[in-house]
């Protein structure tokens, strides 16, 4: 009668690890490292997790979240002397900032994504030159505490990308970032800018089977199997 009850829990026991792990879909994300605001232009890598959970299911798609961050000071001083003031001064700065896939590069490889934090400044009727070129004064202007941050994110399915990002460990995608600043005013407006930018990204993986386990249903899963293994070194002693 024991042996009975006991054989009843194991496979109970087991049943229930089975049936905790539902099979739809599911998807899991990490973070990657962050490559520290530094001069443009520069080429760092950003590593990622890899797909490890291939004994779970099949992986249908990875989304890649590329972001990308300015930051820094910008100015302009109007060196015009003519009586009239300048009707509009423009300037701004971005930081235009690619993820590749291994080996790939700028300009001659598609990219996962881009991304571009920018900002726009816009002077309106800006006085003359006022005979110093500091850009302040009354013809002149420093925007400072620039700091922006924009994300773009891409899908992929192909079946090399599937290889690519599975198995085991980590990897490293490389990321090229150049500045791209720009102004608008006439030949007479002299800018200047002082920018740094930076970049981080996350992957999301999603994948048809079953869940990850959680903590508990493993530890009852692996009891019954436990179990299971002295029940039969009972029978067999007995």
């Amino acid at each position: 009668m024991k042996a009975k009850v006991f054989v009843t829990l194991v496979v109970l026991t087991l049943a229930f690890g089975v049936a905790a792990a539902q099979v739809d879909t599911w998807s899991i994300s990490y973070w990657s490292n962050t490559i520290p605001d530094q001069d443009l232009d520069f080429i760092q890598n950003l590593t990622f997790e890899k797909f490890h959970y291939g004994y779970l299911g099949t992986l249908q798609s990875i989304e890649i979240t590329l972001y990308g961050h300015v930051a820094g000071s910008m100015g302009y001083e109007n060196q015009s002397t003519s009586l009239d003031p300048v009707d509009q001064i423009s300037v701004g700065m971005n930081a235009t900032t690619y993820l590749y896939r291994p080996g790939d590069s700028f300009p001659g490889d598609p990219p996962i994504v881009v991304t571009i934090p920018t900002i726009t400044e816009i002077a309106y009727n800006v006085p003359t030159y006022d005979g110093t070129t500091d850009y302040g004064g009354t013809s002149g202007h420093m925007y400072t505490g620039i700091d922006v941050t924009k994300s773009e994110y891409n899908t992929l399915t192909g079946a090399s990308d599937i290889t690519l990002f599975s198995g085991l460990g980590t990897i490293d995608l490389p990321v090229e970032a150049y500045g791209t600043s720009f102004g608008a005013g006439g030949s007479t407006v002299a800018r200047i800018w002082d920018e740094d930018a930076g970049a981080w990204g996350k992957v999301k993986y999603t994948w048809e089977g079953q869940d990850i386990p959680e903590p508990g249903t493993m530890a009852l899963f692996g009891l019954g199997l436990l179990g299971l293994g002295a029940w039969r070194r009972r029978k067999r002693a007995a």
